[in-house]
């Protein structure tokens, strides 16, 4: 007769879903800090508006966000205050500009 086992299988963890990181776009024009990346962006995709937002007092004062759309990529990705494009030669955000926001 074979013994029983009577360990406990132990249940599997459930997958945690990965944060994602939000970043300050730094303008290498002007130096200055407009826009912010949210839970849309991906390092290594072409930059689109829909994952950037602005922060304040631009908002604050009228100021209007990229367009959400399929033509809001690329060069078009500008620093609104000087016109610096954000995106590199290969449409991609480049990790110089970006500094990861600390959530309190």
């Amino acid at each position: 007769m074979t013994p029983k086992n009577n360990s406990v299988t132990p249940k599997p963890r459930p997958k945690r879903k990965p944060t994602k990181k939000i970043f300050n776009v730094h303008c290498t024009g002007c130096g200055i800090t407009c826009h912010r990346t949210n839970e849309k962006f991906k390092k290594d995709q072409v930059a689109k508006g829909e994952m950037f937002d602005l922060l304040d007092p631009w908002k604050e004062n009228g100021w209007s966000d990229f367009t959400k759309d399929d033509y809001t990529i690329g060069e078009n990705i500008r620093c609104i205050e000087c016109g610096t494009p954000y995106p590199a030669s290969d449409f991609k955000i480049p990790d110089n500009i970006l500094s990861q926001v600390v959530k309190a």
